[in-house]
């Protein structure tokens, strides 16, 4: 009986969780059958899992999480410009302007 109670004590420390880019990870301990959840950065989309637990072998449960950018939603367009034709190549002179909302 000691025995099993000594083996039920003893917690599996899994160390940091694995990092994300552009996540946070939600504060706790790092002992086993703990679930920390990840929360993705201001203008990016959530993919796949947000949370990993920490498992009894000492390592965290895998977590699909992808953080993906949002898109600008930015269509950039020619101002003042001109095409060079030299070499076989065509080169681009001129500015470029940023327009909001408007799509390629």
């Amino acid at each position: 009986m000691y025995l099993q109670y000594l083996w039920h004590s003893i917690s599996a420390d899994c160390g940091p969780p694995p990092v994300v880019k552009r996540s946070t990870i939600s504060i706790g301990n790092n002992l086993q059958g703990t679930t920390r959840m990840y929360t993705c950065d201001q203008n990016t989309v959530t993919e796949g899992e947000t949370s990993t637990e920490c498992q009894i072998d000492g390592s965290w449960s895998q977590t699909s999480l992808y953080c993906r950018r949002k898109s600008s939603n930015l269509y950039i367009r020619p101002v003042q410009h001109k095409m060079q034709h030299t070499n076989n190549c065509y080169k681009f002179h001129g500015q470029l302007h940023a327009e909001k909302g408007l799509t390629a």
